[in-house]
């Protein structure tokens, strides 16, 4: 089963719970393949200066659900 997960981190609009998300450089929100290939991305690039507690992890519905 193929999984999807996308990671939002330095909210900015706590009151009705919007985050900024992670996006490549064409601005495309990036998708990983599981929970631990974003966790392990997020600890490799920790340097762009987020709070762990920000970081929001989101699993999506598989394209053909």
């Amino acid at each position: 089963m193929y999984e999807r997960w996308a990671v939002a981190y330095e909210p900015y609009d706590m009151e009705q719970g919007k985050f900024f998300w992670l996006r490549d450089s064409c601005g495309e929100i990036v998708i990983f393949g599981s929970k631990c290939e974003a966790e392990r991305w997020v600890l490799a690039e920790i340097s762009f200066g987020m709070d762990t507690d920000d970081i929001i992890y989101i699993r999506l519905p598989r394209k053909n659900a």
